[in-house]
């Protein structure tokens, strides 16, 4: 880790040069200014492993105000969340429990689009709820209850970070026995059905 901090930092030495020609702000510069990007965000990503004890891989999406950890789980910078609400741009909780919104943050977002489709098409919206009480068990700092979405401040976002999986795969597991009921029921209505 250490090489990979000293490249980033020699290639920010050697941007900070540069930085005041005039030709970086010709297109065809651009991939050198995504360098500097880079650097910056590879370097932010050591930072916070370090700092939070995480592990936050190097290979995942990241520009410079967001990082897909997977497909439920991001981290997001939000800069002023009240304006950009007003004006309908960048980032904001949507439908803030207590009405706050995030300013000049970091955030650790968990978030499901597809809600409780995601333990199966048949859509177990009793075990998802559950799942997501646990979820909320771990004190995030914004609450979006209505859209089934977490905010976790960074000083606090390292425990779930880090057992995030667990949970789920824990929920995973009770899902497995659980479709089988729920699929038994199901054929048994459709027998039912078919009888009359």
């Amino acid at each position: 880790m250490k090489k990979i901090e000293e490249m980033c930092k020699g290639l920010l030495k050697v941007y900070a040069k540069y930085s005041e020609e005039k030709f970086l702000e010709d297109y065809s510069f651009a991939h050198i200014r995504r360098w500097k990007e880079d650097a910056e965000n590879h370097l932010r990503i050591i930072d916070w492993n370090k700092q939070y004890w995480i592990n936050i891989k190097h290979d995942v999406n990241f520009s410079g105000t967001y990082v897909k950890i997977n497909d439920n789980c991001r981290l997001s910078y939000f800069n002023n969340a009240i304006e950009d609400k007003e004006k309908w741009c960048w980032k904001f909780i949507s439908r803030s429990d207590d009405w706050r919104q995030p300013k000049d943050e970091w955030l650790f977002a968990i978030y499901y689009s597809s809600w409780a489709y995601l333990f199966g098409d048949d859509y177990p919206t009793a075990l998802f709820e559950e799942f997501f009480e646990e979820l909320k068990s771990y004190n995030p700092k914004y609450l979006d209850t209505r859209n089934h979405r977490l905010y976790f401040w960074m000083d606090n976002f390292s425990k779930i970070f880090n057992e995030y999986n667990n949970v789920l795969q824990k929920y995973r597991e009770k899902n497995k026995e659980d479709y089988k009921i729920r699929r038994k029921k199901k054929l048994e209505e459709q027998i039912k059905k078919l009888e009359q």
